[in-house]
């Protein structure tokens, strides 16, 4: 009875090779359940989300709304980082991931698949940038993947409000400069082809 959409696409992830994304996506029932807004505080205040960044560097400042702790802010602390997390079947390691520490609030359990945002206050304030999907321990560190991995993966853009309740694609932004590695960068055609895209028959269940 509470069931909004179904399963639609996702990357499998393996213990024998590298992950760069832990991603999943799926389409709603209806679209009068989607709001092509984020959800920004405990009290259901909403903003608008721009778009996604294509990079991000060091050092920026992110904010968050996730299931289980709510929101909170974090800044990029490193990039280009290889993690190993304990998955259903043993240790997958990622690679190419963002670390972000946080400064306000912290993850636990229930968290994953919350969206990083910027929170600069600039051109590219509230741009989506980042995927949480694991944490430390304690609590204060957020592994992530940049967002743009699984926008090109499926071939899909945030969605922004329209006219008369409808919705357009949002704008990719934020570049990596040249020969700069403090910015997080695109991965390479190899890189990609690593993470295959998996189609759900109706009906199907996830192996």
């Amino acid at each position: 009875a509470d069931q909004i959409g179904r399963a639609f696409q996702f990357v499998p992830l393996t213990t024998t090779g590298v992950n760069f994304q832990d991603s999943a996506i799926a389409i709603a029932n209806s679209n009068s359940l989607l709001n092509p807004r984020y959800l920004i505080n405990q009290s259901g205040g909403l903003i608008t989300v721009p778009g996604h960044l294509l990079s991000y560097r060091l050092g920026m400042t992110f904010k968050r709304m996730a299931k289980t702790n709510g929101f909170a802010r974090g800044v990029v602390e490193a990039i280009g980082v290889e993690q190993r997390v304990r998955g259903d079947s043993g240790i997958e390691i990622f690679r190419d991931q963002t670390v972000i520490r946080f400064t306000q609030g912290r993850t636990g359990p229930g968290d994953s698949g919350s969206v990083w945002l910027n929170d600069s206050n600039d051109r590219l304030n509230n741009y989506a940038a980042a995927v949480h999907f694991a944490g430390s321990t304690d609590g204060m560190r957020s592994v992530s993947f940049p967002i743009e991995r699984a926008m090109r993966t499926y071939g899909t853009l945030v969605a922004i409000p329209a006219a008369a309740g409808g919705y357009k694609a949002g704008v990719a932004k934020g570049k990596a400069p040249k020969n700069n590695y403090a910015y997080i960068r695109p991965l390479t055609r190899k890189q990609r082809s690593l993470s295959p895209v998996i189609t759900f028959n109706a009906g199907q269940k996830k192996p």
